[in-house]
């Protein structure tokens, strides 16, 4: 530290006001303003006696020569930062800092200090910090420097007997800035501690130092007198709006009487009730603490009191609301609300206790009774065969602070047998903005879990359409209020908020509905389900069942619910007529018309009703029958079709798309123009040079590739017409079928089919039109050329192109034109013909296309060179790249290789044929006999390679072959069935003890198939379980051996890999089963279960199965001894229980299957006692290795344990030397086992 004339850098007026602080008696400090070294400038001696030290010697050396070592510890980087951030502003020339300093005693002493930022005359020299210190007897708060709640209490109360006396009336003030979170989040912390510094010295300015306190985040408290306290109240509201340039927050303010018998600590109580209760308040206001809300705390304090006692005694019950489906007036759900019928307070409102549970924490419990009483509702009626629709139950925001909602009601559904599609979970607009990221996580789970989640009160806050964005919800409840202020303005919001829910994919159901005109409005709008007193208030679950009997209203089965959800997401709110219409095969009901739809087909004989009917009228029966028959095709072929009619002279086209199906009929959209009328005038005139274009063509296609519409202009082929319409340009890729073009030109045709490839060619052709040639197979049986010509129509509004198909040039000529033509061609690339080796070459391509023998033909290296077209056929083979190149062993598709691998190389290596050899193949997932023929190729009289074939011995040999073979068949799902399934895994046995190839057996049960079956019916649970096969299928690949066993059990059999690639592919499966939410339209929830074992296991196929089967229920899943596992495993909550248990694994020497020790992976408080050693000393550690006196039995028992197996013995434990009894049981983490231990004889 400088003398004070050395400071060279300073004015002589400095120095001047430098010497006088030297004498005076108050504290004076100065430090260098680089907020690194911060070296002391100056000192004064009131300064260092005030702190404890001698002399100026003594200070320096025991504070470092820094403000760093006067600052107390705890305090200093607040303190510099703070005063770093306020002194860098130049609106700051003074700032008040309260902090602690450091005594030479250790002692911290409390000051506060008047800060001053000096720049110094130089440039060069660091700008300065200059401190005038005071004690300060309070302790203060670090960020703003306010008394803490302590000091404050006694400030306070000192206060109020001061003022009393003179007959003042003192008064605390609360102040709760709004949204302090949020802003923090928004703006950053800094930022955040910014505006309060700047709230505090405003209370400060207005209040005075030793009045002001903050008490947490964003609540302040301030004491002072009532009289004049309105103007000052409104100056802190105004300046507060102009603080931090506009970048500020508004508050809340509560007020309250104290003194005499209140105390300071009471009077903020009172104060903080009094500004909560302007929780829905979003400016700046104030309310004074009264009876009124004394008694709201008397109420609040009772429900805080009483809750638990509320939903033990049954005081508070779920009431149910219906939820009407606006299209068929049918009960599809209901909300269930609570209500707290109190014996001392009588009703109590929802809106009084909810909001009180809210804040205080507790509404998870009232959440969760409420969500177990509609589940046990739902067990009840489900065992009484009763129908159910699904209910929803609120969910609060404050239910994620205090426990797992998803967690509790899944476990809850689980326990009680009740589906989690019964149970849908409603979470309010404000609930989301509270924490976004916490609720987007739950909404996840609440989805992963098979529960649906709606948004409720939708449009109540200021963020709807950004909530819709980033959330995903299955349904929107709109917000009451829109119906109670029913205007124009209303019924617009209502309606685009549902038109826009729609293409979003959510479902809409709106509350409040009281009057016959909501229902009205909002069925015409397309909304598909509501809620309100005109169909029904909550009422206890006894009276709901009885006002539905007394009211005739009826619920939906679980397949038409599903149907009408599906309906519902169609947007019928259009200037184009459109309807709905239920048909059962016979009739047509109408569920919804839309008004034009009402007025454009005024015309047609429609019953009153909307529907059509049959009647006994020429023109009604002809309209009936084209809707059926056109109803039939698209429900037949799963696709939009349309159809033409007339009807009273005028001429209509129908397009109908099946939307939605069920056991009992389908929902079919129906839209019905007449525009086709206005344009027969132009249509006629250009029939005539479509006539003369006919004439040159077969076929002629208007491929519209704007609206991705094909219309068929002439086709010769069969069941194809002029004027039909294909509503997707995808449909040119299925005519290679019809047009019976050659199976080598397929991946041409498809190709040729794809729009950028015809728009490419098109607009790189220069011309505006190019052809390309196909083979086809004639009626006949012989094949020919076509030419495909496709020219570009000009068009203003759309793009279109014709296809004009016809016979090619070459068809035309002779067969000795024909092959002087084809001569000259390649006599242009210099290639000759030589008739012999073409008739050879035809014989050979005749066998390979159109045979049936299963040919194939191999290089050298037994690596598959080609196959014929029935071998591919045979296996199911789209590619030749599925097996060129590649040996059987590499395929995997034979259940023992050795045989055939053992011929081949004979073949190959000798010459020697091979006649009649079988074996076992596997064929999506079924195993076949098959016997193969294998002979040498030649070429230069040397063995190049080999080519064979092979017959089915089931179903090409022996004449019933398909019956046969139906005794190993599923006929479902055609995989094998468990009968099949047995005989195979005996085959991998075998070949498992004679080639040591290993195999993996795996069971799969799929949850969900039962309520599947019971919903939707058999039809449809097959299809489930056709779909689940094909997932099995397509994961583990052609060469799997697959079955269902019984119900929705599937086996799942492989060779030659590992377990662990096998428990991959496995997951894989689960993953894909449990992502299909819904079948045909039909929603489910599926959960895949599984356990898989090795053929190193267990000694016989039959204990593999069983083994696996006991994975599968017990949830063990999978094992493998080589798993990586991790250092500590803490299987929670046995650390801390008084019984000695430890987990650990078997370790192996390479090349041996006996454990030479076993290692310790978890070891609780009561192991490491028993044996003296500590968790450190176990860990990682074998049993052999730190307890070599032990029984060699506890190793052996362990590997067996790890293997699956329980057991339970006596032995001699050499880790604490005693007898002990030992149980051992596997666990789901591979190849471990946890182990109890419990001493014989202390």
């Amino acid at each position: 530290m400088k003398s004070i004339h050395k400071i060279t850098n300073i004015s002589n007026v400095g120095k001047f006001i430098l010497n006088i602080f030297k004498k005076q008696s108050g504290c004076v400090l100065m430090f260098t303003a680089d907020w690194d070294s911060e070296e002391l400038l100056y000192a004064n001696e009131s300064l260092i006696k005030f702190l404890g030290y001698e002399d100026e010697n003594d200070f320096l050396t025991l504070t470092g020569n820094s403000f760093k070592g006067i600052a107390y510890p705890d305090d200093y980087e607040a303190v510099k930062n703070n005063l770093r951030l306020r002194l860098s502003s130049p609106n700051e020339l003074i700032v008040q800092k309260n902090f602690r300093m450091n005594t030479k005693s250790g002692k911290p002493v409390y000051v506060v200090c008047h800060c001053a930022y000096l720049k110094m005359s130089r440039e060069d020299e660091t700008p300065a910090i200059i401190m005038f210190v005071t004690q300060y007897q309070y302790s203060t708060e670090s960020l703003t420097g306010l008394p803490r709640r302590r000091s404050f209490f006694k400030l306070a109360n000192d206060y109020a007997a001061e003022r009393l006396q003179k007959n003042m009336t003192p008064v605390i003030i609360a102040f709760n800035l709004i949204a302090m979170k949020r802003f923090n989040k928004h703006y950053g912390m800094e930022e955040g501690d910014k505006l309060l510094i700047m709230f505090s010295q405003l209370l400060t300015n207005c209040f005075g130092l030793r009045h002001c306190s903050r008490f947490g985040e964003d609540r302040f408290y301030v004491y002072t007198d009532k009289e004049d306290l309105q103007e000052k109240l409104n100056l802190v509201i105004n300046e507060l709006k102009k603080l931090n340039d506009g970048k500020t927050l508004e508050a809340r303010i509560g007020i309250s009487l104290y003194g005499n018998e209140i105390s300071a600590e009471a009077a903020c109580d009172n104060a903080k009730v009094a500004a909560d209760t302007l929780s829905s308040t979003v400016t700046s206001t104030y309310v004074w603490y009264d009876n009124n809300i004394e008694h709201a705390i008397s109420k609040k304090n009772y429900i805080l009191t009483n809750i638990d006692k509320a939903i033990s005694e049954g005081w508070i019950e779920p009431f149910y609301q219906p939820v009407i489906r606006t299209y068929t007036e049918n009960i599809c759900g209901f909300e269930a609300l609570a209500r707290w019928t109190d014996p001392v307070r009588g009703f109590l409102s929802p809106g009084d206790f909810i909001p009180i549970l809210e804040d205080n924490g507790f509404s998870y419990k009232l959440d969760m009774y409420i969500a177990r009483r509609v589940i046990s509702m739902f067990q009840q009626r489900l065992k009484a065969g009763l129908s159910t629709v699904p209910v929803s139950v609120n969910i609060s925001r404050s239910d994620f602070d205090y426990c797992d909602p998803v967690e509790i009601i899944s476990s809850e559904c689980d326990k009680r047998g009740v589906g989690r599609n019964l149970i849908c979970i409603e979470i309010t607009e404000t609930a989301i903005m509270t924490n976004r990221e916490q609720i987007r996580e739950a909404i996840n789970k609440f989805h992963s879990a098979g529960f649906e989640v709606y948004m409720d009160d939708f449009g109540s806050g200021y963020s709807s359409l950004n909530i819709l964005k980033d959330f995903d919800f299955d349904e929107i409840k709109i917000d009451m209020g829109f119906l109670r202020n029913f205007n124009e303005k209303s019924k617009n919001i209502v309606a685009m908020a549902v038109k826009m829910a729609k293409k979003l994919g959510m479902h809409t159901l709106a509350e409040g509905v009281e009057t016959k005109e909501h229902a009205d409005f909002l069925r015409d709008i397309g909304c598909e389900r509501i809620q309100g007193y005109f169909y029904g208030k909550p009422l206890p679950y006894s009276e709901t069942v009885k006002y539905l009997e007394d009211n005739d209203l009826h619920t939906e089965t679980r397949e038409l619910y599903s149907l009408y959800q599906k309906a519902g997401l169609i947007d019928v709110v259009s200037s184009h007529p459109l309807a709905l219409y239920f048909y059962d095969g016979q009739d047509f009901s109408v569920v919804y018309k839309n008004t034009a739809y009402i007025e454009h087909v005024s015309d047609i004989s429609f019953t009153s009703s909307g529907s059509i009917d049959k009647g006994s009228g020429t023109v009604k029966d002809t309209v009936y029958h084209i809707f059926q028959n056109l109803a039939d095709k698209v429900i037949r072929l799963g696709k939009k079709d349309t159809a033409t009619f007339v009807s009273n002279g005028r001429y209509f086209l129908l397009t109908l798309e099946a939307v939605a199906a069920s056991r009992e009929g389908h929902i079919l959209s129906a839209a019905i123009s007449s525009e086709i009328y206005e344009k027969l005038e132009e249509a006629s005139r250009s029939d005539k040079y479509l006539r003369n274009l006919a004439a040159l063509y077969d076929n002629i296609y208007l491929l519209d590739m704007t609206n991705n519409s094909i219309n068929v202009l002439v086709s010769c082929i069969p069941g194809e017409s002029t004027g039909d319409r294909y509503s997707s340009l995808d449909a040119l890729k299925t005519l290679f079928d019809k047009l019976n073009v050659y199976t080598d030109d397929h991946e041409k045709w498809n190709q040729f089919s794809d729009k950028d490839y015809l728009l490419s060619r098109i607009n790189n052709s220069g011309r505006g039109f190019f052809s390309e040639t196909f083979l086809i197979k004639d009626a006949d049986g012989n094949y020919s050329w076509i030419e495909a010509l496709v020219e570009k129509i000009s068009d203003s509004q759309c793009e279109k192109l014709l296809l004009c198909i016809k016979p090619a040039y070459i068809n035309q000529l002779d067969p000795p034109e024909k092959k002087d033509y084809i001569r000259r061609i390649l006599d242009y690339g210099y290639l000759k013909l030589d008739d012999k080796d073409n008739f050879n070459s035809d014989i050979w391509s005749s066998l390979i296309d159109e045979g049936n023998l299963k040919l194939f033909w191999k290089d050298t290296e037994r690596r598959f060179m080609g196959a014929s077209k029935a071998f591919y056929n045979y296996y199911g083979f789209r590619s030749k790249d599925d097996i060129l190149g590649k040996t059987d062993e590499e395929i995997g598709w034979h259940l023992d290789d050795t045989p055939f691998e053992s011929d081949e190389r004979e073949i190959l290596l000798k010459g020697n044929a091979v006649y009649n050899k079988s074996t076992i193949t596997i064929i999506n997932g079924r195993a076949h006999n098959i016997v193969a023929t294998k002979i040498p190729i030649y070429h230069d009289n040397r063995i190049t390679g080999l080519v064979g074939y092979f017959v089915d011995a089931d179903e090409d040999i022996i004449a019933n072959g398909a019956a046969r073979d139906d005794r190993y068949l599923d006929p479902i799902t055609g995989v094998m069935n468990a009968q099949g399934m047995q005989a195979t895994i005996n085959e991998f046995e075998n070949n498992y003890k004679t080639n040591e190839e290993e195999y993996c057996y795996s069971s799969l049960y799929v949850e969900g198939y039962n309520t599947v079956l019971h919903d939707y019916g058999e039809a449809v649970a097959h299809k489930l379980l056709r779909i689940i096969a094909d997932t099995i299928k397509s994961t583990f690949g052609k060469a799997t051996v697959i079955s269902r066993n019984e119900g929705s059990t599937f086996g799942i059999c492989e060779k030659n890999l590992s377990i662990n690639e096998v428990l991959d592919y496995v997951s894989d499966c689960v993953t894909e089963i449990n992502a299909i939410k819904e079948i045909e339209g039909r929603s489910c929830r599926l959960v895949a279960h599984y356990g898989t074992t090795s053929s190193s296991e267990k000694a016989d196929f039959e204990n593999i199965i069983e083994l696996t089967n006991q994975k599968l229920h017990t949830g063990q899943k999978g094992r493998d001894s080589n798993a990586k596992i991790k250092t500590e495993i803490v299987p929670d909550p046995y650390s801390d229980i008084p019984l000695p248990v430890f987990l650990t694994t078997p370790k192996y020497v390479k090349g041996s299957t006996e454990p030479t020790d076993i290692i310790y992976l978890f070891v609780n408080k009561a192991y490491c006692e028993l044996t003296g050693k500590t968790k450190e000393q176990l860990l990682g550690k074998g049993y052999n290795e730190l307890f070599p006196n032990t029984d060699r039995k506890c190793i052996n028992i362990i590997s067996r344990a790890a293997k699956g197996e329980h057991i339970k013995t006596k032995l001699f434990d050499g880790a604490s030397y005693q007898w002990i009894n030992f149980t051992a049981s596997p666990t789901d983490i591979p190849n471990t086992c946890f182990v109890h231990c419990e001493v014989v004889n202390k």
